[in-house]
């Protein structure tokens, strides 16, 4: 992955929402900084796995830092088409305030 951290910002919303986890885990490892980069639109990494229901993805997001009470990405998982009640439920046990 010889890409510049520039590139890797767009190759990492690309990833979640593919559900790559191999390459997030990767853009993540060599830039630690974007576990909570906010897209041009206040997307975060975290917001983008919870809207594409990629319970594991949240996991390794969350586990690596990422804020779980910004921008709310309880409302992600849980309004989207891609709703998913395993996402939400991971993210109230580990401390999302429902209310951000």
């Amino acid at each position: 992955m010889a890409c510049t951290k520039e590139v890797l910002k767009t190759e990492l919303f690309v990833a979640i929402e593919r559900g790559d986890m191999e390459e997030v885990e990767q853009i993540i490892k060599r830039f630690p900084d974007l576990i909570n980069f906010k897209a041009p639109n206040t997307w975060t990494p975290i917001l983008f796995a919870t809207r594409y229901g990629h319970l594991r993805l949240v996991r390794f997001l969350v586990e690596n830092g990422a804020n779980i009470d910004q921008r709310n990405p309880l409302h992600a998982a849980s309004v989207t088409n891609f709703g998913n009640y395993a996402v939400v439920k991971y993210l109230l046990e580990q401390g999302a305030n429902p209310n951000s």
